[in-house]
């Protein structure tokens, strides 16, 4: 599983995200779950076995100027 996470060079785009965003720690944690299921889920496939795509249904509250749309 580390060597798919390392050829995904998804740790870069992470990093990236921390970088450049300031805050949302929980969004940020979110984004890496879902980061995490997703290589999960390729590797179920590789594997032959069953794999659903998952429903990554997401709704951003807050008011004006709080960051919902960067």
């Amino acid at each position: 599983m580390q060597a798919e996470f390392e050829a995904s060079n998804i740790d870069e785009v992470l990093d990236k995200l921390d970088r450049e965003l300031v805050g949302l720690k929980p969004i940020k944690t979110r984004i890496r779950e879902i980061a995490a299921l997703l290589l999960v889920d390729r590797l179920r496939r590789k594997f032959g076995l069953t794999s659903g795509a998952p429903t990554l249904h997401m709704n951003f509250t807050g008011n004006p100027g709080t960051g919902k749309t960067t």
